[in-house]
Formats: C-alpha cells, structure tokens, sequence
C-alpha cells in the first residue's frame, strides 16, 4: 500500500527516469503521477503531425488508422488511346526514315548508281522546298532575320567546302567493318537521343546536341569512304539538311497541323521505300516492316502493359514546393 503511493521513478510512455523534483517528463512532457496504475489511468495526448509541440510518442510513431488515409495510387496515369499513339508514333517513324534515306544516298553514290550531279541537284532542291515550306508555314518576322539566316547557312557551307579535303581522308586508316559498326552504333544513340518532344510540337527548344552530333559524325565517317571531295562535299550538305534543318522544318509542320505531318511523313518513307529497293530488297522489307511495327504494333503494346502501372504516393513522400499564390516571387 505504501509502494503503490510513491511517485514513479521512470515514464511510463518512453522510460526516461524522473528526478526527485520532476512533476513533468522531460522528454515527452507526460504527467508524473503517484502509484503504480495511476499514470495509466491519465488520458494520452492524441498524436498530430507536427514537430513545433513535444508529445508523448516517439520520434518513428504514426498512427496506424491513419497511415492508408492519404494513399494514393498512379496520381500521373494518362490513359492513351489507340489512334493518338498510332498518330504520335509519325515521329519515331519520320526520324528512322531519316537515318535510312540518307544510308540509302550513301550506297548509291558509292556504288555509282548516283551520280554526282544528282548529289547536287537533290541536294539544292531539298534546300528550296525546304525553305519554300518554312516561308509558307511561318514567315520571317522581318528582312533581317530572313537575310541572317541565309547568311548562316551559306557561311556553314564554305566551312563544309574547306573541310572536305580533311573529311575525304578522315579514315583512311580504319577498315571497312569498322566504319559501319561505329557509323551502326552512332546512328542508334541518334536515335534513342532525339529530342522527340520538339519534333512533336510539345515543346519550342531543340535540345538533343548529342543525338545532332552523333548522326553528323556517322555521316561524315561514311562520306569519307566516297571517291572524291565533290562527293563528300555534297553528301555532307545532305546530311546536315537531313539532321540539322529537317529537324527545324518538322517541328513547324508538326505545329501547323497533324495532316500535314502525317502526309510528309509516309511521303518521305515512300520515297525512302523506293530508293533502297534497288539496292537491298530483303532491308526494304525490313524497313517497312519496322515502320509498320513502330506504328501499329507498338501503340497496342503500349497501352496493353498500361494495365501493369502502379505508383503509390502518401504522407511518406517528400514534399514538392510548388509556385501557388500570388505574392510567390521567383
């Protein structure tokens, strides 16, 4: 009876030890309180998620009947729909037809089949049409800007010109096989690095310098197997009006309207079926068979493994600072 008066010596909510002239835990501020069941008989403060106030919990305590409160499953899901992905896949399509098109160009003016007159010729006409669409589609703001651009784009092709001796015997020293190995590889990273968001419109800033690189590099490594500077020469011009401009020239028809693009797409990849017929007819049909896969084949796969996607969000996430009211200043 008597030990059931005296204070207790330990909390009973975390076990620190009390000091004879403790009346508070202070650790986590519970009541000190006389006998043995007494402390238990005092209300427990309920927990709140905050860290301003000392409760009497520990640092690691959550509360059970609350925890799966602010579950939240696959917050970011955007269901697709077949044809929009059948109909977003034209870039992924454009960009190898791209890559194949100028391989094709490659092997005819190697074999001889192409003459160098029509390197140049082909290579003034995309430069007009070219133009022609990105006047029709989006005018110059101004002479200036006009004028400045044409002025760039002949500066890059005297700089091509003088480099064209250097380019023609860049790899003299390499042997066949590994030229087309690395021209393969870099042709790949080309790809798997394109920065699909501005071909599609979503965005107004290029913003793939490894994927531009990676395919002039591979042009110019095969160029530099062609018999003559001429050659080279042209064939580098194409390559950057393929990889540099083309680029530019998708992005405003993609914004123009998708029609548009979906007729300049399977136009290119037509012609680009054509033009490697002759040269190889079992890659021709794995060229369309890739082009059909990439657009018919790969939307379905897509939204079929949408059914396996499960994020989980809660309270246990970082928190995110957002930009909300109107007094935020960045």
């Amino acid at each position: 009876m008597e030990d059931s008066k005296q204070s207790h010596r330990y909390c009973p909510w975390c076990g620190v030890g009390f000091l004879p002239t403790h009346k508070h835990c202070e650790n986590c501020g519970s009541v000190r309180a006389s006998g043995r069941m007494t402390a238990y008989l005092i209300p427990k403060k309920p927990w709140r998620k905050i860290l301003y106030e000392q409760q009497p919990y520990p640092d690691n305590y959550f509360d059970e009947t609350l925890f799966l409160q602010g579950l939240r499953r696959n917050t970011a899901h955007v269901p697709y729909e077949y044809w929009d992905v059948v109909v977003d896949s034209a870039v992924v399509v454009m960009q190898i037809t791209t890559v194949t098109l100028f391989t094709a160009l490659f092997l005819h003016t190697q074999q001889g089949t192409f003459s160098l007159s029509g390197l140049y010729t082909l290579c003034i006409c995309m430069g007009v049409v070219g133009m022609a669409f990105r006047l029709l589609l989006q005018p110059y703001r101004s002479l200036s800007q006009f004028t400045s651009h044409v002025r760039s784009v002949i500066l890059l092709f005297l700089f091509v010109w003088m480099l064209s001796p250097i380019l023609q015997t860049l790899t003299e020293s390499l042997s066949d096989d590994t030229i087309i190995a690395l021209a393969i590889s870099l042709f790949i990273v080309h790809l798997f690095t394109q920065d699909y968001s501005y071909l599609s419109g979503l965005s107004q800033k290029f913003t793939a310098p490894v994927s531009l690189n990676a395919a002039i590099f591979a042009s110019i490594i095969l160029v530099s197997r062609l018999p003559s500077i001429h050659h080279t020469f042209a064939m580098v011009l194409i390559a950057i009006e393929l990889f540099a401009l083309l680029p530019i020239l998708r992005h405003i028809i993609k914004v123009y309207g998708t029609s548009m693009d979906l007729l300049f797409t399977w136009s290119a990849a037509s012609i680009t079926t054509l033009t490697f017929l002759p040269i190889s007819t079992l890659f021709t049909i794995f060229f369309v068979v890739s082009l059909l896969s990439v657009t018919f084949v790969s939307p379905a796969w897509l939204i079929n493994v949408q059914q396996y996607k499960n994020t989980i969000h809660g309270p246990w996430d970082e928190a995110i600072p957002t930009r909300t009211g109107a007094n935020w200043k960045g």
